[in-house]
């Protein structure tokens, strides 16, 4: 559920990560959109929302329902599946740095 609702996010802010130029510069826009993330059945306000009402919020139960809608075919076993494919290009890789690294010693 997590990664399905990570994956909403950064969906949701796919033009500003795509424009951005380094990594400090994507968490300055994933920190302000998860600032904005509101839960409209709570009933006490944060300090932040009073003041930072120039960007329009987002419902979390909104969040979790595009997750699913979109996201919601991924599965725990779709992931490891993934990553079991990928580990051995990781590996292949790590130990050509490791050789690479001990020829100039």
């Amino acid at each position: 559920m997590l990664f399905q609702i990570a994956l909403a996010t950064l969906d949701a802010n796919r033009n500003k990560l795509l424009a951005v130029q380094d990594d400090g510069e994507a968490m300055t826009v994933l920190g302000n959109y998860l600032e904005h993330v509101t839960n409209r059945d709570a009933t006490m306000l944060s300090s932040n929302q009073g003041n930072s009402r120039s960007q329009s919020t987002v419902d979390v139960a909104n969040l979790i329902l595009e997750s699913y809608q979109k996201f919601g075919f991924i599965t725990a076993e779709t992931i490891d599946s993934m990553r079991n494919a990928q580990r051995l290009k990781v590996v292949q890789v790590w130990r050509r740095i490791f050789v690479w690294k001990k020829t100039l010693s």
